[in-house]
């Protein structure tokens, strides 16, 4: 559900209204705007980043395929959440899942 409200952010000395996800987006071109990491820094950090999180995520769907303990079912699922949390912030940045590294990710290996 979209919702509607009002944020200011003082140090920009404006008000605005966003719906939803728009609020990641904006403070995310503010700070990026703001930041001094150069392109390439960022680019090798996102990338590293789903890289790892892409590895760890499929062990642990190996691991919860081999052992359906309470456990590893919930330490899968979280990396589920993790992963489409990445991908949803992709989507709104415009960044391709192949830059990522979440390209061949199989989501459906999340289900079985």
């Amino acid at each position: 559900m979209a919702f509607s409200t009002w944020f200011s952010f003082s140090d920009l000395g404006v008000k605005f209204e966003c719906i939803g996800s728009v609020v990641s987006y904006l403070i995310g071109r503010y700070m990026h705007s703001r930041n001094n990491m150069s392109n390439d820094k960022f680019e090798s950090y996102s990338r590293d980043l789903g890289t790892l999180v892409k590895e760890y995520a499929l062990e642990s769907i190996s691991e919860s395929n081999t052992d359906k303990s309470d456990f590893n079912t919930g330490y899968m699922m979280a990396f589920h959440r993790i992963v489409t949390l990445m991908q949803q912030q992709a989507e709104v940045f415009e960044i391709d899942l192949k830059d990522i590294g979440f390209g061949d990710l199989p989501e459906d290996e999340f289900f079985n």
